[in-house]
């Protein structure tokens, strides 16, 4: 399948960010949160992409729930194991400018194995072999 213009564009992005938190993920100086924007960020290009192969308009917005649920009106969604994105959410947004809550853990390795999946899945969806 021939990908939309913008669906390419976001694909390209959403590699981008993903090849920027696998890169960070070993360095213990690099915070958490860091790691987790790109992971955020990668997810959401990607599942932009895929509402733009689909020709929806999409809002600009950081929601994961909110892309899932414009791809469900579409009768597309993830697999259950994949739908648990919606934890990234505040990387882009709350996790930006504050602090996380004493206790909160965020499992670097798990976050970029999800993303991982997610882009071997949509570009699945898309007609695209990873990597290409």
């Amino acid at each position: 399948m021939k990908l939309r213009k913008p669906a390419a564009m976001l694909l390209q992005r959403a590699v981008a960010d993903q090849l920027a938190a696998e890169k960070l993920l070993a360095d213990a100086g690099v915070d958490d949160e860091i790691i987790g924007f790109h992971c955020q960020q990668a997810v959401e290009k990607f599942l932009k992409a895929w509402l733009a192969q689909l020709g929806v308009n999409y809002p600009k917005t950081h929601n994961l729930q909110t892309l899932l649920e414009l791809l469900e009106l579409e009768g597309q969604r993830l697999p259950p194991e994949l739908s648990a994105i919606d934890l990234l959410t505040p990387y882009a947004t709350l996790y930006r400018y504050e602090e996380p809550e004493p206790g909160h853990r965020f499992d670097r390795q798990a976050a970029c194995a999800l993303v991982r999946s997610i882009r071997a899945f949509v570009e699945g969806a898309l007609g695209k072999s990873a990597g290409s």
